[in-house]
């Protein structure tokens, strides 16, 4: 769920009504995409906590690794970011400074399916799950390979698409490259 509303009172109001449509058995995330400070993600993070939220996302500007590591020992609630950092070495930066919780790398920025399998298995040696930042064959594959993977991220699936959603899962795929035959 996006958050960073204006006011704690907004954010809360929105995860309420969302909790009341899917009920108590669905998780809950919300993402602020970077909109706050970190003295304000740490106040609205426990807000969250206490509303059961499953993690906190992209609180604060990306490149905030010190406010991130702040975050991560402040909150109970996990902390993902990583859709906007690019490098492995950024990467392993975050996870040397425990400054991220889940791991979120998106397939175009961090530069591809060979450097997502290197952020993945580097962030599994940190103990860190991965979770992608958008979907698709190409990051479904390369979650398959990876033992931390936690959840794919992808919007709507729509009919004739070959990713299947039974209880929650999506198949893998069994055709050659990264796709479906």
């Amino acid at each position: 769920i996006k958050v960073g509303y204006p006011t704690l009172k907004e954010d809360i109001k929105r995860i309420q009504t969302v909790r009341s449509a899917v009920g108590e058995d669905i998780g809950i995330m919300v993402d602020a995409n970077q909109s706050l400070t970190a003295a304000e993600a740490t106040y609205r993070g426990r807000a969250f906590e206490d509303l059961g939220c499953l993690w906190w996302e992209e609180p604060i500007p990306a490149d905030d690794i010190e406010g991130y590591a702040q975050l991560t020992h402040a909150l109970d609630i996990p902390i993902a970011t990583g859709e906007n950092l690019y490098t492995a070495q950024d990467f392993a930066r975050f996870f040397k400074h425990e400054a991220v919780d889940i791991v979120q790398p998106d397939l175009r920025r961090a530069g591809g399916p060979t450097a997502l399998l290197q952020i993945g298995q580097t962030a599994h040696a940190f103990r860190i799950p991965y979770a992608s930042h958008g979907g698709g064959p190409v990051q479904l594959n390369v979650m398959a390979c990876l033992p931390n993977a936690m959840y794919l991220e992808t919007g709507m699936i729509p009919e004739g698409s070959p990713l299947k959603l039974e209880d929650g899962f999506v198949n893998i795929p069994y055709g050659p490259g990264f796709s479906w035959e």
